[in-house]
């Protein structure tokens, strides 16, 4: 493809001589005319045609031998500018007898350019990411980063001016796309490798399974990879990511690799590293954080993440608990993709960033969070098995990265006793029964014994008490009926009071027909908390144990009365025959 101004000679000139030839004059007598117009001249001229090894085979043949027949007009001086390599591999394709000799014909006068000086090159380079890109980010460790990252992958790619001049043009259009969302020497990095490497990049992007699920375990935990799999291992990467490099550019690649996906050290390192710090990767944005993976490829923000202004837009409403509930509360209609919704997202952002939130900030933030929490806690969101990464147990995590280290114990109850006056039912017991556990642990509870309990014993009763008072509240108005996790809710209410107190309680509501039909439904479930079962809901559905300490806060028999009673209504819809028949189906197994 012609460059324009290589071009416009080409087209210029052949002009001309299609004039010389359409007119009276042979080419001899314009050209002896022309000749003595020169001559007359008192300034030279300097014609500088540049690129022409970016021409194609014929178009840069046509400039040498229209350079070749017109070259010796008096005061014009010619001055090529091309990369004599290439321009002599074109010249081979039409002339293989003549090779380099075409050339020496052609240019009286040949010099090869100094290379660029490296140090010129990268402070270029430096000044054209600080206008695009902005300087590198102001904390200690992503500063020291960024320049490991450009000294051993950008500076060592960039070889010459028009290098610098394509990765300008490369970023220009990509960066502000996504400058709030990646991380800026991963990106500068990553772009490296699409311009200069190409095959790394595209494998890379083809392959995000190897870099993500390297381990350096084997068989059983703790059990490093053996020599015969490392080995294995290393021809497999080398086949993958290095294939057909050789030399600088193979160095290069590997150590680009290492740099952007720490992984990979335990394949191409002699260090196993096994404490790989993930967190700290999501919380930059960094390519090796799985969720913004995809963002260096496509140049956009999918929904599996939270994007930088949005969580700005967060964090600027901390110290406002209506916004912080109201915007918690959107978050659960904000669908992704790939199931769950964005609450997820963004408990899980918060941990990371908690810093961000000030101290004056805390207590509003709490108190807003503790009040939609059950809001919050919705099956989207948790896990296959056991529920233990759903939001409730998110909540948690935030809340101990917030405060832990922050505060002291005196603060902390301070702040837990505040928030939770605003609590919702099923948060308010969740954090009373950590809370109580903290102070008596058992031998599973390892965890508990290793640090100081969160609160004081005394606030940790007094939160236990107020789950009481709630739930009794929740019981006395029916609002307890209609939880989502009211099944789960009886149980701790009996843990806390008088089984006989619920018992009670359950068996005035076996005479209405709503509580029956929701009861059924939530008898059966994918996860039973009492014997931690997960079966597969549409071929093993569980009924939860039929024991003695279900017996003591259900009377069981007379809720299978009032099951096969509404069987027999007709009046009964098809959506709640459906779930009492379920019920009753499974139960028959059991």
């Amino acid at each position: 493809m012609s460059t324009p101004a290589a071009g416009a000679v080409v087209g210029a000139t052949a002009n001309l001589f299609r004039k010389f030839k359409e007119a009276d004059k042979t080419v001899e007598q314009e050209h002896k005319l022309l000749s003595n117009a020169l001559t007359k001249q008192d300034k030279r001229f300097l014609i500088i045609i540049d690129d022409i090894d970016r021409l194609g085979t014929d178009d840069a043949l046509q400039i040498f031998r229209l350079i070749k027949s017109v070259g010796r007009l008096p005061n014009v001086i010619y001055l090529l500018a091309f990369d004599r390599i290439l321009a002599e591999k074109m010249l081979a394709e039409r002339f293989p007898s003549e090779g380099p000799s075409y050339l020496e014909k052609v240019i009286q006068g040949a010099f090869e350019l100094p290379l660029p000086d490296p140090f010129d090159l990268r402070n270029s380079v430096l000044h054209m990411v600080d206008s695009i890109m902005g300087p590198p980010e102001e904390t200690e460790h992503e500063h020291d980063r960024f320049w490991t990252l450009f000294h051993d992958i950008t500076a060592a790619l960039i070889k010459t001016p028009r290098d610098v001049h394509r990765l300008s043009n490369a970023i220009r259009v990509s960066w502000p796309a996504v400058c709030d969302d990646v991380n800026r020497a991963d990106f500068l990095s990553i772009e490296c490798l699409r311009l200069f490497l190409p095959t790394v990049h595209a494998a890379i992007r083809a392959n995000k399974k190897m870099l993500f699920e390297i381990s350096p375990y084997h068989g059983n935990e703790g059990e490093t990879l053996v020599e015969y799999d490392k080995a294995f291992l290393v021809d497999v990467f080398n086949e993958t990511f290095l294939k057909d490099l050789s030399g600088r550019d193979r160095t290069i690649a590997q150590q680009a690799i290492l740099h952007l996906f720490p992984r990979t050290q335990n394949v191409w390192s002699r260090v196993t590293v096994k404490d790989m710090n993930t967190d700290s990767w999501q919380k930059n944005r960094r390519i090796a954080s799985e969720s913004h993976f995809p963002h260096y490829f496509t140049f956009s923000v999918n929904d599996e993440t939270i994007s930088a202004k949005e969580l700005e837009e967060f964090l600027a409403n901390a110290g406002d608990p209506k916004k912080i509930a109201n915007a918690f509360k959107k978050s659960i209609t904000q669908k992704r993709r790939r199931g769950g919704t964005k609450a997820a997202l963004f408990l899980e952002e918060l941990a990371l960033h908690q810093e961000a939130i000030s101290d004056d900030a805390v207590p509003a933030f709490l108190c807003g969070l503790f009040s939609v929490a059950d809001d919050l806690n919705v099956e989207a969101d948790a896990g296959q098995v056991f529920q233990v990464d759903g939001n409730i147990f998110r909540i948690h995590r935030l809340m101990n990265r917030l405060m832990r280290g922050r505060f002291d114990q005196a603060k902390r109850t301070e702040l837990i006793e505040q928030a939770c006056e605003h609590a919702s039912l099923e948060w308010l017991e969740s954090i009373s029964n950590e809370c109580r556990k903290e102070h008596s642990p058992n031998e599973e509870d390892q965890d508990h014994r290793e640090q100081e309990p969160f609160i004081t014993k005394d606030a940790a009763q007094q939160l236990t008490d107020l789950f009481l008072q709630h739930i009794r509240a929740a019981a006395e108005d029916l609002s307890l009926k209609k939880h989502r996790n009211m099944f789960w809710l009886l149980f701790r209410w009996r843990d806390v009071a008088d089984a006989a107190e619920v018992k009670q309680w359950v068996d005035e509501r076996l005479g209405e027909d709503d509580f029956v039909i929701t009861l059924s439904e939530k008898f059966v479930s994918h996860i039973d908390p009492l014997t931690l079962i997960s079966p597969n809901l549409d071929d093993n559905a569980t009924i939860r144990d039929d024991n003695a300490t279900i017996r003591g806060t259900l009377d069981i028999d007379r809720f299978q009365e009032r099951v096969d009673e509404l069987l027999d209504r007709d009046s009964m819809s098809a959506d709640d025959r459906s779930k009492l028949k379920r019920f009753k189906g499974t139960f028959a197994k059991d």
